[in-house]
């Protein structure tokens, strides 16, 4: 393996144990979400047993028996649970619904075994084995609608069916128990296994479709999220910014959420490319990543925005301020990159940056692309002016006389200056690019 594939190796294992956690829990969401959307074929399911109880169990069911009084508190279970798949379908989390489905499914199946108990001495073997066979098929119909969770399949199977099994085992009824008993247990056997297959294979195809999805939002080369990534995440965390610093200003409580858009551009990479081959300028662009995302912390984002372009993101900030933008171009300025048998390489970087929101007076004022604009404007002043350097900006004394957006994204940054619309945040360096480390 050549030193490139060795280091692209490296870097999908870095990711890897962050990616899998992050994967197993969007798979579990979406199980849970599965199961919940299905929760209506599975009370038809339970009615239609319900119904069918009364009319094998017969006199057992008269009005004032204990199997009576059973019967009609699994009949509330299930109106509730009903009410309750209508009434939280669109509050809470995914997850809280799901216990609160799954703790009424498994209480729904109690009732069912504590009416198996209570009837199976009493109905008699036919009704009994009428009783388990229907139990078989409802039970297995479940799996349709509860096959995206193994734990309320289980609790809810398990109470009802798993009773008579126990029952038939310590108590076999004369005649029919033999092989009422045998066929319980052959019937578990196989309903495990079944369902350990469906539920396998629903999750198989969550996984694969969310592996799919992370591969569509990852750059190949690098490991680190890729435009899509960005623009999927960024008008959510924008909405954020803007509902904070509304609601800062009204109550002047907290401090509002920000977060910092900085592109960052590898000066003279071309010259990688032309002198040492394209095999060393991908091996620069995965350091270059590695570096980045090492000198942040884990909830700041890193991308590859494009060809040499990176863009990060630094998240609830304190404000603006080059502190960031400065710590990043240090540390590129201190890589060394191994270019093979050639010389070790040395690169620097510009970078230009903008906080959002960019007005905590007007915080609606700048869309997130807007102040990405901004940042990218900053990277190409601090590339025109000797490379080597970061450039921020953030709202300055003068913004509130600022007409609207479009008049700042398109004016020159030193006019903008000049109107008091803007401040520079500068971290100047010494001018760079491409040079070989001694």
């Amino acid at each position: 393996m050549c030193s490139i594939d060795r280091g692209l190796a490296a870097r999908g294992d870095r990711l890897s144990t962050v990616e899998s956690r992050e994967l197993k829990d969007a798979v579990d969401g979406d199980l849970t979400a599965d199961l919940y959307r299905h929760g209506s074929t599975t009370v038809v399911l339970i009615v239609a047993f319900w119904l069918f109880l009364h009319m094998v169990l017969g006199s057992e069911t008269d009005d004032g028996t204990a199997v009576d009084w059973v019967l009609d508190f699994a009949l509330m279970l299930i109106v509730l649970r009903w009410g309750a798949d209508l009434l939280l379908a669109r509050t809470g989390s995914v997850r809280g619904r799901f216990w609160v489905f799954t703790a009424l499914t498994a209480s729904i199946g109690i009732a069912y075994g504590v009416v198996n108990f209570l009837s199976y001495s009493r109905a008699g073997p036919i009704p009994i084995v009428i009783l388990a066979t229907c139990q078989v098929a409802i039970t297995s119909l479940a799996l349709v609608s509860l096959a995206g969770s193994i734990v309320a399949f289980l609790l809810f199977a398990l109470p009802n069916v798993g009773v008579l099994v126990v029952l038939a085992a310590i108590f076999p009824l004369p005649g029919p128990g033999e092989v009422f008993a045998l066929m319980l247990a052959l019937y578990i056997v196989c309903l495990v296994m079944m369902h350990a297959f469906i539920h396998s294979s629903v999750k198989e195809g969550f996984v694969l479709r969310r592996r799919l999805t992370q591969l569509a939002m990852r750059d190949p080369l690098t490991g680190l999220p890729n435009r899509r990534h960005v623009t999927e995440f960024m008008p959510s965390d924008a909405s954020l910014a803007v509902r904070t610093a509304i609601a800062g200003s009204r109550a002047s409580k907290g401090a509002p959420y920000r977060f910092q858009m900085m592109m960052l551009d590898l000066d003279q990479f071309k010259t990688v490319n032309d002198s040492y081959g394209h095999e060393t300028g991908d091996r620069v662009l995965v350091e270059v990543g590695r570096t980045i995302r090492a000198a942040l912390r884990e909830e700041d984002i890193v991308a590859r925005w494009g060809g040499e372009e990176f863009l990060v993101i630094a998240r609830n900030i304190e404000g603006p301020s080059a502190d960031v933008s400065a710590r990043l171009r240090l540390a590129i300025a201190r890589a060394r990159i191994e270019s093979g048998s050639k010389p070790v390489l040395s690169l620097t970087c510009s970078i230009g940056s903008a906080v959002f929101p960019f007005s905590e007076d007007r915080p609606a004022l700048f869309s997130w692309k807007d102040v990405l604009a901004l940042a990218d404007r900053c990277l190409y002043y601090a590339k025109e002016n000797g490379r080597n350097r970061s450039v921020g900006i953030a709202a300055g004394e003068e913004f509130g006389s600022l007409p609207d957006a479009a008049a700042l994204l398109e004016i020159d940054l030193d006019e903008a200056c000049r109107r008091g619309w803007i401040r520079f945040l500068a971290d100047a360096g010494a001018g760079g690019g491409l040079s070989q480390a001694s």
